[in-house]
């Protein structure tokens, strides 16, 4: 793996965005992942590992997040942007098309991408992790209580703790797992405390009024191979939801016991479901 940075252009001009790159070039597609909302690309650290024995393995930390820049207009956190981006990140990268695995926010910026006419071509298989076509209001205001806040710790142990305590729903993680979300989640500043690395003004969109989002006119427009994750216990992609999107032949739905929003894609049974599909 190594870590690489990128210059983009942006509507605030130039922006260098981090990313990792595992693997090499070979006959299949790379793979671009992409993480939810407060996360960073070091979430795929698992997944990214067990697939680039094959092929290449792109993850990107989204612009506010990780080691990318940040934004100096907050309201420039929005999908659009980070659709427009992704594409800027490709094609600097001279990537034609990839396998896009997107966890929540990351898979929403897929489903968009693949949905519309002048991109759908860039993406030849799509992973959505546990986000659909239908995401209900009230799970979105309980990510806007603790996105924003911005808290700060004496040591890292307790950002550990914390981090437990508002990502209860990533499920059943070891000790090991969760201490390699911490070490990539928080970061030292310079008062000695340790601090969230994604930029608190992602949390603008919150302060709006949120309502339920509909958003399957983009999915039935979806052609490619879709795998649809959903951990069971999930309050953002509804059994509901899921299981009428799988009535599409293109969807295939899987689902982990004992986990809400979202699936972390760390364990044997998660990575083994991207990689069959990928891979298939």
């Amino acid at each position: 793996m190594e870590q690489k940075t990128v210059v983009v252009t942006t509507p605030e001009g130039p922006h260098t965005l981090s990313y990792t790159d595992w693997g090499t070039d070979s006959l299949l597609p790379p793979v671009l992942c992409m993480h939810g909302l407060t996360r960073n690309a070091r979430d795929f650290d698992f997944l990214a590992k067990a697939l680039s024995a094959n092929r290449r393995v792109i993850c990107l930390d989204m612009i506010g997040r990780g080691g990318s820049d940040w934004f100096t207009d907050r309201q420039l956190y929005q999908h659009d942007t980070y659709c427009q981006i992704a594409l800027q990140f490709l094609n600097t990268l001279e990537i034609d098309v990839v396998e896009w695995v997107g966890t929540s926010m990351g898979g929403l910026t897929g489903l968009f991408l693949a949905a519309t006419p002048a991109t759908t071509s860039r993406i030849e298989k799509l992973v959505l992790n546990d986000v659909g076509s239908f995401i209900p209001a009230a799970p979105l205001k309980r990510i806007g209580d603790y996105v924003g806040t911005d808290p700060e710790f004496e040591t890292l142990q307790m950002a550990t703790q914390y981090l437990r305590t508002i990502a209860q729903s990533f499920g059943p993680l070891t000790d090991d797992q969760w201490q390699h979300l911490a070490e990539h989640s928080f970061a030292q500043r310079a008062n000695h405390q340790y601090g969230f690395t994604y930029d608190p003004n992602i949390a603008w969109v919150f302060e709006q009024d949120i309502q339920d989002t509909d958003l399957n006119v983009f999915w039935q427009t979806i052609e490619q191979p879709t795998l649809l994750m959903r951990g069971k216990e999930s309050d953002l992609l509804l059994s509901e939801t899921a299981n009428d999107m799988a009535e599409r032949s293109n969807c295939k739905l899987v689902e982990f016991e004992g986990v809400g929003h979202a699936p972390m894609l760390m364990n044997e049974e998660q990575i083994s479901a991207v990689i069959g599909f990928l891979n298939g």
